[in-house]
């Protein structure tokens, strides 16, 4: 989230906790920004001893990470692998070989990627997996973002601010197949993005 402490114990954005007694641990990632502007955790995935976090932020445990960055539950070392969202990270959901990532980004490094992308869960080079979400026609003055993920068997279910996914009028939540990008069958028709 966005906050300074837990239980008077300084942690920024991210603490964790003790299951035992609920007494914060004493690792501390403290995500932030260099310049110590907004900073903020939107969203945790945990796969395989490695939690994924997502949200706003250019440093984790003194590393340059933006917006998305790994952590070894095991060592408590942030990893080595990283990708360069160029906005806010909303959603994370991960599979064995991919880690797809949501938000209101547009490009992730040097691949123009719309709100949505997998990336190598070893190497974090982008894959060439890539639905296209472009700007929501239905919303007025654009803003589109994905904010929410579920990755199930091969399907990627899909939540945000959109009208058209993999060239599909899709409004605010879709399935995708997680292999070819391809949109499913699975159509809701929500009247608003989902949180």
């Amino acid at each position: 989230g966005e906050f300074s402490s837990v239980a008077i114990t300084a942690r920024t954005n991210l603490a964790i906790l003790n299951a035992a007694d609920l007494t914060v641990a004493s690792f501390a990632p403290n995500p932030t920004t260099t310049d110590d502007s907004f900073s903020v955790i939107n969203c945790l995935n945990v796969y395989s001893n490695t939690l994924y976090i997502g949200g706003v932020f250019t440093t984790v445990l003194g590393q340059s990470h933006t917006n998305i960055a790994a952590i070894n539950l095991s060592s408590n070392l942030v990893s080595s692998w990283s990708v360069t969202p160029n906005d806010t990270v909303y959603a994370i959901a991960v599979g064995p070989q991919s880690v797809f990532f949501g938000g209101a980004f547009t490009m992730v490094g040097n691949s123009l990627r719309n709100y949505l992308v997998a990336v190598d869960p070893i190497s974090a080079s982008v894959q060439t997996w890539n639905p296209n979400i472009p700007e929501n026609p239905f919303f007025n003055g654009g803003g589109s973002f994905v904010d929410t993920l579920l990755l199930t068997n091969n399907t990627l279910y899909v939540g945000g601010n959109f009208g058209t996914i993999s060239g599909q009028t899709r409004l605010y939540a879709a399935a995708v197949d997680a292999n070819f990008a391809t949109i499913l069958a699975w159509n809701p028709r929500l009247n608003s993005a989902p949180n």
